[in-house]
């Protein structure tokens, strides 16, 4: 699989979307199989490794990814601080956005 040659920064990635993709991997992935039940070491590399990989080269699944991530710390922040719930809602909104926008059924 080839990656971009583009900087992230290029790609319109910022110090915010390094925090998600962060926390997906980290805490996020380990909620899901929690969630789900799903306690392999070969599902956990696929949300850990794998997808993470797959996403540098496809625009659409990294937006997703971020979305997620930020709709998971929004959740975790709701009992918190207001402004960062609603920061990692806003971001989760956002990245959903372009999630769609750079969806191409070819790529």
């Amino acid at each position: 699989m080839a990656l971009r040659s583009q900087p992230i920064c290029a790609q319109g990635y910022d110090i915010s979307d390094l925090e998600l993709i962060h926390h997906f991997t980290t805490c996020t992935v380990h909620t899901l199989l929690d969630v789900y039940g799903l306690h392999s070491s070969d599902v956990l590399t696929m949300y850990q490794r794998r997808t993470p990989r797959l996403a540098f080269a496809h625009p659409f699944l990294m937006h997703a990814i971020l979305s997620f991530a930020s709709l998971h710390l929004h959740w975790l922040n709701q009992n918190s601080a207001a402004s960062a719930s609603g920061r990692y809602y806003a971001l989760s909104c956002y990245h959903r956005g372009q999630a769609v926008l750079t969806y191409n059924p070819r790529d």
